[in-house]
This record gives structure tokens, C-alpha cells and sequence, in this order.
């Protein structure tokens, strides 16, 4: 979700490519399911974000999150049997940091 306000004029934007990272005064991202939010992230650049500009967002966000669920459900509706070759690897790493156990 991304944000262009002017003044008392503001306009809510829907993209998941991402465009409005760089050019929008705020952007928001909402992950979850179909039963509700896991995750929230927002950056803003400019003050004055209202309690209605953040209502609209979080509305348009989930009528965009549960549009993207419908249509992975449509493209895959369960788990396949077999993992892809392509799947991501876990790799050691040699620096104790990055690692989990601490």
C-alpha cells in the first residue's frame, strides 16, 4: 500500500510492485490470511497520517490480500505431493552470529 497526500488531499495506492516504495509520502505493507493479519509494516515520510488515511489503508489492503488469496487458491488449491527441485536449501553458516542457536 503506498500514500500521496497533499495538504488535506490524499489518495491511497494498491500495488504489490512495489513503485510506491520509492515515490509515496508512506508505505505499507499487510501480510495474512484469509482469517485475518499476521504482519504489518509501515515507513512514512511525512507527517499528518490520520486515523481515517490508516482505516482506508488497512480496508484496502485486505480487500487486495484476500483478491491475491483467491487467486493462488484458483492457481493452487492444496499442497502438491512432491517439493519442487528449485526449493531453497539450508546452507551452514561459518558465522556464529547469523546463526539461530546462540
Amino acid at each position: 500500500m503506498g500514500l500521496v497526500k497533499e495538504e488535506d488531499r490524499f489518495a491511497i495506492l494498491t500495488d504489490i510492485q512495489g513503485l510506491e516504495d520509492h515515490l509515496g509520502d508512506m508505505d505499507f505493507k499487510v501480510a495474512g490470511t484469509k482469517e485475518g493479519v499476521t504482519a504489518l509494516q509501515m515507513d512514512i515520510k511525512v507527517a499528518g497520517v490520520t486515523q481515517e488515511i490508516l482505516r482506508q489503508a488497512l480496508q484496502q489492503a485486505k480487500e487486495a490480500r484476500l483478491f491475491v488469496l483467491s487467486e493462488m487458491d484458483r492457481a493452487l488449491s492444496e499442497p502438491r505431493d512432491n517439493l519442487s527441485p528449485m526449493r531453497l536449501a539450508c546452507l551452514p553458516s561459518r558465522y556464529r552470529w547469523i546463526r539461530s542457536e546462540r
